[in-house]
């Protein structure tokens, strides 16, 4: 769930450790589209190279990290997660580059 509004940070963010999966919460206001369309402009901003594999699913790299990003719905009928898994890289930029995007992005 999303706590207070404004700019940056707002949504609720937890790592998987071990298997390099990275998950935030989004709030219920918010489709699909929408959310991928933040989630491209986190990327844009920080310069993060990236391709649109399908409607909910980016492909992203930067630095040598390769990282996925889709757009699933939590569960049937309730609010959309963004998920981030590490391709390949290092764990610790790939943890950083995580970081910084949902701390950037409005969710």
């Amino acid at each position: 769930s999303a706590r207070g509004g404004g700019s940056g940070g707002a949504a609720a963010a937890s790592a998987a450790a071990g298997e390099g999966s990275f998950q935030v919460n989004c709030g219920p206001n918010r489709n699909a589209k929408q959310i991928v369309q933040e989630v491209t402009r986190a990327l844009t901003v920080h310069g993060v190279s990236f391709r649109q594999t399908s409607n909910y699913s980016l492909r992203c790299q930067e630095r040598g990290v390769r990282l996925r990003a889709d757009v699933v719905q939590a569960e049937r009928g309730s609010s959309f997660v963004v998920r981030m898994t590490r391709v390949a890289g290092d764990v610790w930029h790939y943890r950083d580059l995580c970081a910084r995007l949902v701390a950037d992005m409005c969710l």
